[in-house]
């Protein structure tokens, strides 16, 4: 078998396992959904599917949107074989089939990242061959293919794998700069640089492996001078650099790849300048996310932390220990030039994450492949030396060696096959809607369950909720409360967590460990979320656990509410809430969103007397801004209207008229007052408010 035959068969036989391993569970959860998939969601919306206009600007800038295009991209092509097969005739088909079952959706983006993920194992073994031929890329490209933590984030749609993939990239395209400076090269770093940058802000680090690699081709010839002579250049053997005259050298090229880095980040993040106000915005949220850390999940540093990311979760500590000593090895004492393209870029991503309080085993993903080639290459050499003793004896080393580096993830992969069984969150949505009167109300934690509420199907589009309501008669519909969490200022919630506020209302409390175990970590500070807890233990029925037993995914607790024996739908007059205490919001605009989804609920169901109520429970806190009073003065005016209290409504009216902040709110309020005469004559409000659902019961 010739050279090229071997390297193609190598490579096929690992990229198949690679992205089979990607490719089996991938409809996990489905068709509930439990992954932040942001790139997805802004996606659709950008596509607005007939309900809204294209818009090509993400109004969200907290990672760039690169990722955001794919995404937009494969539901496109999804359309367009849906429509194809003769699943779907027209848009509100797809925006119907989309609501009743993700699964199609969720299966396209999902395995546009796994393709991603894939790609990866053979850009790591490019870089492998390029630093030590076929062993190395073999061993390298293994390591990858096999990784517990890289196979399931090639599972759900995020940023991280495909900034990896073009990271590894950029990095070969970088080793190819080092062995002989071709524009080629140049440009083709510059675009793989510029579109993980696009994909991820840091990736704008990647910048480093290109200068760096343009500095070691060049530091021993002047600018446009010849290159340097055979005898230096077989003397710089094992530096990485090809033996083969570099061409089109100089600073130009580099000038070159620049140019391209920032155009093609442009190119495929357009509105990072068009729309500066919005990235702004976005980018210092980000920012200030960084500094801030995530709620419940800081850990002592974060360098610590990524010390026990690289030897535990994601590397193994055989691979961490390895590649880190080879790293030091091949970069200090032996000062290859390979060794140091490659270090530069995870030398300074480390220290650039670990200066962040948020911390995140993805964040640390793009180091695996260059980690698997530090561990490939000292396994391949010491293997080698055993040559003289028996022919086969390296081949042995090899397998033996790479089987004790992969072994930590192929048992941490078998572990995490058990989230394949089932979720904890899919399982108790079953249990719910087998058990529970539809119309029930349900107060539910975040990272719980998501049954069909009420309120969801009434701020969809009327003609897919029409749709929906006439091919599903039968659907569970529920009256459901999600809780508030915050992962800056947590303890803002505090309010939110008062017993008082459901012990009348709520048919079933389903609580989770994703959420309670941070606040039961801070008993101090998160005293009335703790009492919470405390309260349903004692006062309420624990009537269910969801747990590691069951499935994958966190705890659940659901607890019946021992006062209730009507479901809420049906109790015809229902208990106003006593208002909490006003305090200071540390977020301003959450109370006032609290309070409106609280009332939507009511007035989905046609509770419009205390709809009001909840509506002007928000505005006693006066701290929020302009626009979300607006809102929730215009939810309680049309909940009075509803309910046949239009003097209670002007009343209140004037009330917020003397409150008035500024010339626009006051202008706002008797503009309200206008209308609330003309609705008292059969007229409608016609002033919006997207928090609050409409006046007519399910």
């Amino acid at each position: 078998m010739t050279e090229h035959k071997r390297i193609g068969a190598v490579a096929l036989g690992i990229l198949a396992i690679g992205l089979g391993l990607r490719l089996h569970g991938l409809r996990w959860g489905l068709p509930a959904v439990y992954e932040e998939a942001y790139p997805f969601k802004k996606s659709w919306e950008m596509w607005g599917w007939g309900a809204g206009p294209l818009d090509l600007n993400p109004h969200f800038f907290n990672y760039p949107t690169f990722a955001f295009y794919l995404q937009f991209l494969g539901q496109g092509l999804l359309f367009l074989l849906l429509k194809l097969r003769g699943v779907v005739d027209s848009t509100l088909d797809y925006r119907v089939f989309y609501v009743l079952d993700k699964t199609p959706f969720y299966l396209m983006g999902r395995g546009i990242t796994a393709l991603f993920g894939a790609a990866t194992v053979l850009a790591t073994l490019a870089i492998g061959r390029r630093v030590g031929g076929l062993a190395v890329a073999a061993v390298a490209a293994t390591i990858v293919a096999v990784n517990h933590s890289h196979i399931a984030k090639s599972q759900v749609i995020e940023v991280d794998v495909p900034l990896t993939f073009l990271a590894t990239l950029c990095c070969f395209f970088s080793l190819r700069i080092l062995g002989a400076p071709r524009r080629r090269d140049y440009l083709l770093a510059g675009l793989c640089g510029g579109l993980a940058t696009s994909t991820k802000y840091n990736g704008a680090l990647l910048a480093l492996p290109i200068l760096l690699a343009h500095l070691l081709a060049t530091a021993d010839r002047p600018p446009g001078g010849p290159p340097p002579g055979p005898a230096r250049r077989r003397a710089r053997a094992g530096t990485g650099r090809s033996r083969a005259a570099p061409r089109h050298g100089g600073w130009g090229n580099l000038g070159l790849a620049a140019l391209v880095f920032v155009t093609s980040f442009f190119l495929t993040s357009p509105y990072v300048l068009l729309d500066q106000r919005g990235f702004w915005t976005g980018f210092r949220y980000e920012s200030q996310h960084m500094r801030d850390a995530h709620f419940g999940l800081a850990d002592g540093p974060a360098v610590l932390y990524y010390l026990r990311v690289m030897t535990d979760s994601l590397f193994g500590w055989p691979l961490a220990l390895l590649a880190g000593a080879a790293l030091v090895f091949y970069v200090a004492v032996r000062r290859r030039g390979w060794a140091l393209v490659l270090a530069v870029f995870p030398v300074v991503y480390v220290a650039l994450i670990s200066s962040w309080q948020v911390t995140a085993e993805r964040y640390i993903l793009p180091l695996l492949p260059l980690a698997a080639v530090f561990g490939a290459v000292p396994v391949v050499e010491a293997s080698d030396r055993l040559r003289r003793v028996r022919a086969w004896l390296p081949a042995a080393a090899v397998a033996i060696l790479l089987a004790i580096i992969v072994a930590p993830s192929l048992v941490a992969y078998r572990r995490e096959l058990g989230r394949l069984r089932g979720d904890t969150r899919t399982l108790a949505r079953a249990w719910i809607e087998a058990r529970v009167p539809p119309g029930s109300f349900l107060l539910l934690e975040p990272y719980g369950p998501e049954p069909l509420g009420a309120t969801y199907l009434q701020n969809l589009e009327s003609d897919v909720r029409d749709r929906i309501l006439k091919e599903r008669p039968d659907a569970r519909i529920y009256a459901v409360m999600f809780m508030p969490m915050y992962q800056v200022r947590s303890e803002n919630t505090a309010i939110f967590y008062d017993p008082r506020l459901y012990a009348d209302v709520a048919d079933l409390v389903v609580t989770s460990s994703a959420v309670s175990s941070r606040y039961r970590a801070n008993p101090t500070l998160f005293r009335a979320q703790n009492a919470f807890y405390d309260t349903l233990e004692t006062r309420w029925t624990r009537l269910r656990e969801f747990g590691p037993a069951d499935g994958g995914g966190p705890r659940l607790t659901v607890y019946g509410n021992p006062r209730q024996k009507v479901p809420f739908q049906r109790r015809g007059v229902v208990a106003i809430p006593p208002a909490p205490p006003v305090v200071a919001d540390r977020l301003p605009g959450a109370f006032a969103r609290f309070f409106a989804r609280f009332a939507s609920v009511y007035e989905s169901y046609g509770y419009h007397e205390a709809a009001a109520a909840l509506f002007q429970m928000g505005l006693r806190h006066r701290d929020q801004p302009q626009d979300a009073r607006q809102g929730l003065g215009l939810g309680a005016v049309r909940s009075l209207l509803a309910a046949g209290r239009p003097r209670q409504a002007l009343a209140m009216l004037d009330e917020l008229e003397r409150d008035a902040g500024g010339a626009d709110e006051l202008a706002y309020w008797r503009g309200l007052q206008a209308q609330v005469a003309a609705a008292a004559h059969g007229d409608s409000l016609d002033a919006g408010d997207p928090e609050a659902g409409a006046s007519e019961r399910p």
